[in-house]
């Protein structure tokens, strides 16, 4: 009884909050059936990222290429073997770091999703210059998942994108504008 009581609250709290902060573990699925925004976090592994919606909002863990003493860019955090590993020991084998979204992260993202939800948050040029740039690698690696073109539809952190914009293909800043 117990079990279904605790079943019966969260699908309550998924039905009905504003959004949803959680994992990769999956009860963000949950309230994603209720067409509840999301603000996903600490996402691993990275090929989870494709089934969310443009409604919301995410932060993937980045990993740590020790033997290289460096950060995977996105093309290779999104792709085989990395994008989908879903155990530690996959991330060993590779030599690989996981390294979990700080509390600065989260509480921006949080912030983020707030004033979207209520109408304020402006993007700028930069910004969504930088999404695109995302996208376009999500579209090249989602041939790995399932399709060409398949791209995740949701939106990456405004403020952890600009942080870790050297992990997107060469950008110049000269060509930074919106379409």
């Amino acid at each position: 009884k117990k079990g279904l009581f605790v079943y019966k609250v969260r699908l309550f709290l998924c039905a009905q909050c504003r959004f949803c902060i959680a994992t990769s573990s999956g009860l963000f699925t949950l309230a994603s059936a209720f067409v509840v925004p999301i603000v996903a976090t600490n996402f691993l592994p990275p090929y989870a990222m494709y089934c969310l919606s443009c409604r919301d909002l995410f932060l993937p863990r980045l990993c740590w290429f020790k033997g290289k003493n460096r950060f995977l860019n996105f093309k290779e955090l999104l792709s085989p073997p990395v994008g989908i590993g879903t155990i530690q020991h996959s991330y060993d084998r590779l030599d690989i770091k996981v390294i979990e979204n700080t509390s600065e992260e989260l509480k921006s993202i949080v912030e983020e999703m707030l004033a979207r939800l209520d109408g304020t948050l402006e993007y700028s040029k930069e910004d969504e210059y930088l999404q695109k740039q995302f996208r376009s690698v999500t579209a090249d690696c989602g041939q790995h998942y399932g399709a060409k073109d398949v791209v995740v539809n949701a939106r990456i952190g405004r403020d952890f994108l600009r942080r870790y914009a050297s992990l997107l293909p060469e950008i110049k800043k000269e060509a930074i504008r919106v379409e």
